[in-house]
């Protein structure tokens, strides 16, 4: 559970680096960025299925399936500014949310 734990703190210090980026069309490399946040976010969906976790928050699983539905529809729009919004509103209240359940020592986020 402690890997799971760092696994969502390193991905909300990532995903709050590359919304900057998004939003201030800062840099060309935030594509490359914004790739390293969903790979995290699989090794993280891998890591909570191996230790048994996933099924127990069907909920986030549902959210984080809709949060990554609206990511793909933005990045098809080649919009840069609602990808960063649904970064920003969506998927970093989800992982913040589910952190805050790990530190309080609940498994079922």
């Amino acid at each position: 559970m402690n890997e799971t734990k760092n696994i969502l703190s390193s991905l909300i210090e990532q995903v709050k680096d590359v919304i900057d980026k998004f939003y201030q069309h800062s840099t060309r490399k935030r594509f490359i960025y914004f790739d390293d946040i969903l790979k995290q976010l699989l090794e993280l969906a891998n890591h909570l299925s191996l230790e048994g976790e996933l099924g127990q928050h069907y909920l986030e699983e549902g959210r984080l399936l809709s949060v990554l539905t609206e990511m793909a529809k933005a990045l098809e729009q080649k919009d840069e500014t609602l990808l960063a919004d649904i970064l920003q509103y969506d998927l970093l209240e989800l992982l913040t949310e589910m952190e805050k359940d790990f530190e309080l020592g609940r498994n079922s986020v």
